[in-house]
């Protein structure tokens, strides 16, 4: 017996004779899914008897119908859409993710990466992260690129998507974006951290919260304002700044400070008779030091931005920036207000690259969290302060909760 199928826009198929004596048959026939929007489909299947008088002759009179009916209508390819891939610095570089509907409200994760990109060539501090795709399959990622003021050449930033957290599974291709540096005009810097509530904040060497100008340039007199969020962070009531001590050995001084607890804003004039003094590796020049500390009622986990802005004169505007605060105890993977061994263990698995993301901060780059020293990258040595902070032997006051002092 013979069995065969047609549908309204094909020839008839047929498939091989089944074998003589054989009471079924069956038969297999993929239906392939397009994102075409199409009216019902059919399939007639229908038998027959074989020529051959030694298989049986008797076969239904009508053919088996076969309804295929349409799904929804989707984007079951994954389109990433970039309305600029060139940029400077300053810029706010966004792409669009459509996919399938069928992901609607799933969770995307995204990296950035290229040669010397670091968390700091972003606002947000942050190379990794996810975001929940939208009812329509859409998903927007937007960050703003850093100015930092540092002359470099053209670097590429390659962002992807991927559907799981450990970032194997990539969706589609990554995307390239060109990012042109600044001039290397004066810029003003400040610093990321990751500081617990109650805690006084000293970032790296500094004695406070460094600001700092980059490529400062004949500079002789200059205006600078800090923007911060009370909710985390706290300036000093009584002496919130003061200037740092390789100033005072050039020859400047702090000629007028104001504290608008308003606007949360401290704004600060500077002078001096020489150029200021920098660091001849990085061209910049640390000019303040904050006395500060983070908001005792600040949430774990939560992050707020520090804003720094200023001028020369009436006519000449320095280029700002901002930096990101994380409330945590540095060092603290886990998140949960102590140090342990556990949180040297992920320390290194971050680094050989068994780990990614922190699941106690979602979203905030690992570094700012697990870079003890503050030295810029995650090392061994960071590991390692922890087990000495564990066992007594480092007196570090970035590690130090006041919860647990």
């Amino acid at each position: 017996m013979t069995s065969c199928w047609t549908t309204p826009s094909s020839t008839p198929a047929c498939a091989r004779n089944s074998a003589a004596g054989q009471r079924t048959v069956s038969i297999e026939i993929d239906i392939v899914a397009n994102a075409d929007a199409e009216a019902d489909e059919w399939l007639d299947i229908t038998a027959r008897a074989s020529r051959d008088p030694d298989y049986f002759q008797q076969a239904p009179s009508e053919p088996l119908r076969l309804t295929v009916t349409e799904t929804a209508v989707s984007r079951s390819s994954l389109v990433i859409d970039a309305p600029r891939t060139t940029l400077s610095e300053g810029d706010e570089a966004f792409l669009i993710t459509v996919s399938d509907k069928a992901d609607a409200g799933k969770t995307l994760y995204w990296s950035a990466s290229g040669d010397g990109l670091t968390g700091r060539d972003l606002v947000s501090g942050q190379l990794q992260g996810s975001g929940t795709i939208d009812a329509d399959g859409v998903f927007v990622w937007s960050q703003s690129i850093s100015r930092d003021g540092v002359a470099e050449n053209q670097e590429t930033m390659n962002v992807a998507f991927f559907r799981d957290a450990a970032r194997t599974s990539q969706l589609g291709s990554a995307t390239a974006l060109q990012i042109t540096a600044s001039e290397a005009a004066p810029t003003l810097i400040s610093s990321r951290f990751t500081r617990t509530g109650g805690q006084d904040i000293q970032v790296g060497s500094h004695s406070g919260l460094p600001v700092q100008l980059a490529n400062p340039g004949s500079i002789r007199n200059l205006s600078v304002t800090v923007r911060h969020d009370p909710a985390a962070l706290l300036l000093d009531t009584s002496h919130p700044v003061s200037l740092d001590p390789t100033l005072e050995e050039a020859g400047w001084s702090i000629t007028a400070s104001h504290a608008d607890t308003s606007t949360h804003q401290l704004t600060v004039n500077l002078s001096g008779t020489s150029d200021l003094p920098v660091d001849p590796v990085t061209n910049q020049a640390t000019l303040l030091q904050l006395k500060a500390s983070v908001n005792s009622d600040a949430s774990t986990g939560s992050t707020s931005m520090l804003s720094v802005s200023g001028q020369v004169d009436a006519d000449n505007t320095l280029n700002g920036s901002s930096s990101t605060q994380l409330v945590g105890l540095l060092g603290d993977s886990d998140g949960d207000g102590k140090h342990s061994v556990s949180d040297a263990i992920s320390t290194l698995r971050h680094i050989v690259g068994l780990e990614h993301d922190l699941a106690a901060f979602p979203g905030v780059e690992p570094r700012l969290v697990m870079d003890v020293n503050e030295d810029g990258s995650i090392g061994v040595s960071d590991a390692i302060e922890i087990l000495r902070k564990i066992v007594g032997l480092s007196d570090d006051q970035r590690l130090q909760s006041p919860t647990l002092a």
